[in-house]
């Protein structure tokens, strides 16, 4: 497979401002505004019947039906909260700036203020399998038990923290842990008890989020000329470029999420117009669909069987799939 370059008129120009964006702009389905006006939304988790979400200004996390009802304050008190995880009826979130991993659950009363599941020096991402948790600092990757335990290296090879390197997104999938770089520019995985990472692929340019799941691996790279969306096997074998766009705009960190038919990423171009969410199916080799433009800068996304998810400055807006 090749890179599917897109045709100029299915280009979306992007550059933003998380305070004042063009009027939303989108494809064919009627975009839904959950809600408007939260203090600073920074991730998104979702079950069957709910949405949730991380206030990182207000210290608050989120929770609201689908079906649409007012927003509940679940819980209360946190420091900076942000990459929310749900995990067989049990949240899991960052405080970033309390230097812990929070956790409730979701049957737990509204507003109380959530205990300390771990005690960990600068968590910025969070993935776990329901026994481990799988952390991402600033500096390093590791691990610890979700039941309260000592912190250990996920990674054990003493030269991986070599080069410059920053995780911005982990993921855990079979008894792995897959984790992208927006420094280093690699995208590798690791076991879940801890060993020397796996190079899926080496670069080039600064990753974004990654996902994970029985396909396969996904991440998009910011290139010096273009973004790009990669796919691999789960083993790193024939990772290959599937969309090719425009530059984003700087420090921006494309989101991107799967279900089993397609691709769900987030970019936040350069050259204007607001940032865009497109779908590009799994199968053939189909122009990667856009879904909204004219967006703020995109915070978070995620995807049900019927809808897809995002935050759009202080906005959770969903709009239904194809």
């Amino acid at each position: 497979m090749t890179d599917a370059r897109i045709r100029s008129e299915d280009k979306i120009c992007t550059s933003l401002t998380p305070f004042a964006a063009p009027p939303p702009r989108v494809s064919s389905s009627p975009l839904d505004a959950l809600q408007n006006r939260q203090n600073f939304p920074d991730s998104l988790a979702l079950t069957a019947d709910e949405v949730l979400w991380t206030n990182n200004t207000g210290g608050e996390i989120m929770r609201q039906s689908k079906a649409g009802t007012v927003p509940v304050p679940f819980v209360k008190g946190q420091q900076a909260p942000s990459d929310l995880v749900e995990r067989d009826g049990v949240l899991y979130w960052c405080n970033t700036e309390d230097d812990s991993i929070g956790t409730a659950k979701l049957g737990d009363p509204a507003g109380g203020v959530g205990p300390k599941a771990l005690v960990i020096d600068s968590p910025r991402r969070l993935a776990t399998d329901g026994v481990t948790f799988f952390v991402a600092t600033p500096k390093f990757l590791l691990r610890a038990p979700v039941t309260g335990g000592p912190v250990s290296d996920l990674v054990t090879d003493v030269n991986w923290y070599g080069m410059s390197s920053q995780t911005k997104g982990i993921a855990h999938h079979e008894g792995m842990v897959y984790c992208s770089e927006s420094i280093g520019g690699r995208a590798a995985r690791v076991p879940v008890a801890g060993g020397i990472p796996e190079v899926l692929a080496p670069g080039p340019g600064k990753l974004g989020t990654i996902a994970v799941d029985k396909s396969g691996v996904y991440w998009l790279s910011v290139e010096a000329t273009a973004t790009k969306l990669w796919v691999s096997d789960r083993a790193g074998v024939g990772a290959t470029s599937v969309f090719q766009g425009e530059n984003v705009i700087p420090f921006s960190l494309p989101k991107v999420v799967t279900d089993d038919e397609a691709i769900y990423f987030s970019m936040d171009p350069e050259s204007g117009g607001g940032s865009a969410l497109r779908r590009k199916t799994k199968a053939g080799a189909d122009v990667a669909r856009v879904l909204a433009s004219g967006q703020e800068q995109i915070g978070d996304i995620a995807v049900d069987p019927t809808h897809l998810y995002w935050i759009s400055g202080s906005s959770i807006l969903r709009i239904a799939l194809p």
